[in-house]
């Protein structure tokens, strides 16, 4: 979200004005984390992180709209807000259970490696993307984005149940599997 700000000022509005939208990312979250955690307890992953997505892309959709008015920002941050909240727990999650138990750490790591480089790349790609072809083509790209993320996560059917978790680290002949990143396992 390092471009809004930039995008909003070029819309006229003030830096006082992306200070209340902004404000609402905090806002939401303290409202909703707790009774949203409970309700997301006990869901499938894949279904969540399809869900996520595509709120992000509805939230980058509004967005891509708003021009010059501050309540459609606004509208779109409390979107991109509650799929930010289901998509971070429900994420970290579903690479712990996607993992071998003794590989679960080198996994989180590898995650936690990307988010790191999303977001030193995605203010260099937004900076440019914003700066050549504006906001509109910016949040419109966002919002695909997010559309096909959420797709994919609907046809990749990430599976948490207990028996799908266990299978995964079982082999056919029933002996625990190791598998590390290469995809090479052994027994």
């Amino acid at each position: 979200m390092t471009t809004l700000p930039v995008a909003m000022e070029a819309q006229g509005l003030s830096t006082r004005t992306y200070g209340l939208v902004i404000s609402l990312n905090g806002l939401v979250v303290v409202l909703l984390q707790i009774p949203l955690t409970r309700w997301l307890r006990g869901r499938r992953h894949g279904q969540l992180l399809a869900g996520a997505s595509l709120l992000f892309a509805a939230g980058f959709g509004v967005t891509a709209f708003a021009g010059s008015a501050a309540l459609v920002y606004g509208l779109g941050v409390v979107i991109w807000t509650v799929g930010e909240m289901v998509f971070a727990p429900t994420s970290a999650a579903a690479v712990a259970d996607l993992s071998p138990s003794h590989l679960r750490g080198r996994y989180q790591g590898v995650f936690g490696f990307g988010t790191a480089a999303a977001s030193f790349a995605a203010p260099i790609a937004g900076g440019i993307v914003l700066d050549r072809a504006g906001g509109t083509v910016l949040w419109a790209a966002c919002a695909a984005v997010g559309l096909l993320a959420g797709c994919a996560f609907a046809v990749l059917r990430v599976d948490n149940s207990a028996a799908t978790r266990q299978a995964r680290r079982e082999d056919v002949a029933g002996r625990p599997r190791a598998t590390d990143l290469r995809g090479t396992t052994g027994t």
